[in-house]
Protein backbone atom coordinates (compact mmCIF):
# COMPACT_ATOMS: atom_id res chain seq x y z
CA UNK A 1 0.00 0.00 0.00
CA UNK A 2 1.57 3.24 -0.98
CA UNK A 3 0.42 6.94 1.09
CA UNK A 4 0.29 10.20 -0.84
CA UNK A 5 0.85 13.30 0.46
CA UNK A 6 -3.31 13.24 0.82
CA UNK A 7 -3.82 10.66 2.73
CA UNK A 8 -4.95 8.56 -0.24
CA UNK A 9 -4.53 4.57 -0.20
CA UNK A 10 -3.29 4.27 -4.27
CA UNK A 11 -4.89 0.31 -3.30
CA UNK A 12 -8.48 1.78 -3.39
CA UNK A 13 -9.15 3.48 0.74
CA UNK A 14 -9.81 6.91 0.36
CA UNK A 15 -9.86 7.91 4.45
CA UNK A 16 -7.48 9.54 6.63
CA UNK A 17 -5.75 6.77 8.93
CA UNK A 18 -7.37 8.29 12.23
CA UNK A 19 -10.68 7.08 10.88
CA UNK A 20 -9.72 3.23 10.68
CA UNK A 21 -9.48 3.44 14.91
CA UNK A 22 -12.88 4.51 15.97
CA UNK A 23 -11.44 8.03 16.26
CA UNK A 24 -14.83 9.65 14.04
CA UNK A 25 -17.44 7.95 16.17
CA UNK A 26 -15.62 9.15 19.23
CA UNK A 27 -15.95 12.59 18.10
CA UNK A 28 -19.77 11.93 17.15
CA UNK A 29 -20.88 10.14 20.28
CA UNK A 30 -18.95 13.08 22.44
CA UNK A 31 -20.96 15.78 19.62
CA UNK A 32 -24.49 14.15 20.32
CA UNK A 33 -23.41 14.54 24.71
CA UNK A 34 -21.82 18.12 25.04
CA UNK A 35 -21.85 21.09 21.88
CA UNK A 36 -20.39 24.64 22.37
CA UNK A 37 -22.42 27.45 21.95
CA UNK A 38 -21.56 30.48 19.83
CA UNK A 39 -21.35 33.00 22.32
CA UNK A 40 -18.68 35.06 24.83
CA UNK A 41 -19.69 33.12 27.93
CA UNK A 42 -18.62 29.93 25.64
CA UNK A 43 -21.53 28.17 27.11
CA UNK A 44 -21.93 24.11 27.11
CA UNK A 45 -24.86 22.32 25.63
CA UNK A 46 -25.90 19.26 27.01
CA UNK A 47 -27.58 16.41 25.24
CA UNK A 48 -28.31 18.68 22.19
CA UNK A 49 -28.88 14.80 19.73
CA UNK A 50 -28.81 12.23 22.60
CA UNK A 51 -31.80 9.56 22.35
CA UNK A 52 -33.52 9.21 25.06
CA UNK A 53 -33.04 4.86 24.46
CA UNK A 54 -29.31 5.23 24.81
CA UNK A 55 -27.70 5.04 28.51
CA UNK A 56 -24.00 6.57 29.57
CA UNK A 57 -21.52 7.79 31.52
CA UNK A 58 -19.00 10.44 31.02
CA UNK A 59 -16.57 12.68 31.83
CA UNK A 60 -16.52 15.73 29.18
CA UNK A 61 -13.56 18.75 29.50
CA UNK A 62 -15.42 22.39 28.08
CA UNK A 63 -13.32 25.28 27.91
CA UNK A 64 -12.32 27.94 30.29
CA UNK A 65 -11.15 24.39 32.43
CA UNK A 66 -14.66 23.46 32.71
CA UNK A 67 -15.28 19.60 33.01
CA UNK A 68 -18.72 17.95 33.30
CA UNK A 69 -19.57 14.70 35.24
CA UNK A 70 -22.18 12.52 34.86
CA UNK A 71 -24.86 10.29 33.26
CA UNK A 72 -28.11 9.54 31.62
CA UNK A 73 -30.02 6.53 32.66
CA UNK A 74 -33.83 6.12 31.28
CA UNK A 75 -34.05 9.53 29.57
CA UNK A 76 -32.79 11.94 32.90
CA UNK A 77 -29.76 13.42 33.17
CA UNK A 78 -27.62 14.37 35.94
CA UNK A 79 -24.24 15.94 36.06
CA UNK A 80 -22.06 17.80 38.06
CA UNK A 81 -19.98 21.26 36.52
CA UNK A 82 -16.28 22.20 38.15
CA UNK A 83 -15.37 24.75 38.80
CA UNK A 84 -19.00 25.59 40.24
CA UNK A 85 -19.03 29.19 39.00
CA UNK A 86 -19.62 27.87 35.10
CA UNK A 87 -22.89 25.90 36.17
CA UNK A 88 -24.90 28.82 34.50
CA UNK A 89 -23.11 28.76 31.08
CA UNK A 90 -24.33 25.05 31.00
CA UNK A 91 -27.54 24.34 29.22
CA UNK A 92 -29.26 20.89 29.85
CA UNK A 93 -31.61 20.09 27.34
CA UNK A 94 -34.28 17.11 26.97
CA UNK A 95 -33.04 13.42 25.11
CA UNK A 96 -34.50 13.10 21.86
CA UNK A 97 -37.44 11.02 21.67
CA UNK A 98 -36.72 8.34 18.29
CA UNK A 99 -39.59 6.52 16.46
Amino acid sequence: MFLTKAWRCLDGADYEPSSDHFGVMQNALAYMLMQLADDKAQSVMLLPAWPCSWDASFRLHAPKQTTITGSVVDGKLSYVVSPSSREADVKAFACQHIA
